[in-house]
């Protein structure tokens, strides 16, 4: 049955686009049972679920955003990880309202920064590294010399050959 949640998890944004009658209770519960599924590869699909989610339910889902960025970046899977720090970008576009998100922006970049810069997977640091640029685009100076500057350091000296590229 994993292919079926599978394949449920990657409608769900779609659903909540194309139907506006979708309960938005029911959306962000069952991003909830998606997002707690024990397989990875319904996982997978929940960060786009929650951009998606965020799109067409900002206020319902604004009180959710930090549990469920903490899930993202400290999930025992790679390709979640992986994921997560592919969409850092969208992320932080979506974190945007300098009142209401500056908690979150900052655990965002520390994920960043202290996760997915660092991670013990080759491949999440890879993509880190790719996404840095994008990802700094949306930050004030002050953060990323402070919280991102040491850690690119340690990524140009990573042993992985393709980390460093």
């Amino acid at each position: 049955m994993p292919q079926v949640r599978r394949i449920a998890a990657s409608n769900l944004k779609d659903l909540v686009g194309l139907i506006p009658q979708y309960p938005d209770a029911e959306a962000i519960a069952r991003f909830q049972d998606f997002n707690k599924d024990e397989q990875d590869s319904v996982r997978l699909m929940s960060i786009e679920n929650l951009l998606a989610l965020h799109k067409a339910i900002p206020s319902q889902v604004a009180g959710l955003l930090g549990d469920f960025l903490k899930s993202f970046a400290s999930d025992k899977s790679w390709r979640i990880r992986y994921i997560m720090a592919e969409k850092s970008p969208d992320l932080a576009r979506m974190l945007s309202d300098p009142v209401k998100d500056t908690v979150l922006r900052q655990e965002l970049v520390g994920y960043f920064a202290a996760g997915f810069m660092q991670d013990q997977e080759a491949e999440v640091k890879a993509i880190a590294a790719a996404k840095l640029g994008e990802f700094c685009s949306l930050l004030d100076q002050p953060i990323i010399t402070e919280k991102l500057v040491p850690g690119m350091k340690k990524l140009v000296a990573d042993a992985q050959m393709h980390v460093r590229s």
